[in-house]
């Protein structure tokens, strides 16, 4: 088995057994966050980097890639392609970025309850995982969580953003999970 299969597969093998214990009870912004934080591991860690691989992984799986209009906003200014990844829960869309980057993400979401599940999640997994920054905008306009990550001689930068909706404030928050290699 090629090592990037063998990760992915420990990934999800691994989330899966995590996110539901036998007899646990889950609450609905953590079953979310668990179905948003599984998509990340299973699609950005593995391939952080890797855009052929992430295609791949992704064509592999169906998920619909987006026409260029709907992709622009998830994009900004940088170039790749999006592909819807909904749940029956939870918008997700994955992000394959041109310069490698890997981004899921979610159009409500709990920042606080991402970063715990994704933080023991790694950890389950035997990741290392450090917080290096938590910053705010002044204007209350986005919070973001910066940690670096290491496991099985791959590290990663992992960015949590969390952004209220302007046009929708009654929502949750956009979350947006974003992967770099290191």
């Amino acid at each position: 088995m090629a090592p990037k299969l063998r990760i992915v597969c420990t990934f999800a093998v691994l989330f899966i057994s995590f996110i539901y214990p036998a007899s646990a009870q889950i609450a609905p912004s953590d079953l979310d966050a668990e179905q948003t934080i599984g998509l990340f591991q299973q699609a950005c860690l593995p391939f952080a980097g890797d855009v052929r691989g992430l295609r791949d992984w992704i064509s592999a799986h169906e998920l619909p890639q987006l026409p260029s209009e709907q992709a622009a906003p998830f994009l900004g200014s940088g170039s790749g392609q999006v592909f819807g990844a909904s749940t029956p829960s939870v918008k997700l869309a994955l992000v394959s970025k041109d310069d490698g980057a890997c981004e899921v993400i979610a159009m409500t979401g709990d920042a606080l309850v991402v970063e715990r599940i994704l933080r023991a999640s790694l950890g389950t997994l035997g990741a290392s995982v450090s917080q290096v920054l938590v910053q705010s905008k002044p204007d209350g306009s986005s919070t973001q969580y910066l940690f670096e990550a290491t496991l099985g001689g791959r590290d990663w930068k992992i960015s949590i953003t969390s952004k209220p909706h302007t046009d929708a404030p009654e929502l949750a928050p956009e979350l947006r999970l974003l992967a770099t290699p290191e």
